[in-house]
């Protein structure tokens, strides 16, 4: 669905009076809240646990609301939220600064 973003000035013709578009599609804010609320509720797993880490394992099996848990954990990655600790045990996700 496109909508039309801004108007121009009266000098265009009526038929190319809009010169950009928003590009929306149904249920979208539903989607970004849903991320949101699983991201909050990573980031509030993460600082209640012991260290402010977590097995990357468990953090992505254990996710709860919003969407999958690898996408969350690649959210917050990508975010600068979290980084990635490789150690014998496996990978540990650690909580580097609050939102």
């Amino acid at each position: 669905l496109l909508l039309p973003r801004r108007q121009l000035s009266g000098s265009m013709s009526a038929s190319n009076q809009y010169a950009s578009y928003w590009l929306t599609l149904p249920k979208l804010g539903q989607a970004a809240s849903l991320i949101a609320e699983g991201r909050r509720r990573m980031v509030m797993k993460l600082k209640r646990a012991p260290n402010r880490e977590l097995k990357r394992n468990h953090l992505e099996t254990n996710a709860r609301g919003g969407m999958a848990g690898p996408f969350h954990v690649r959210d917050l990655l990508a975010r600068g939220i979290v980084k990635i600790i490789s150690t014998a045990n496996g990978q540990f996700i650690r909580l580097v600064r609050d939102t």
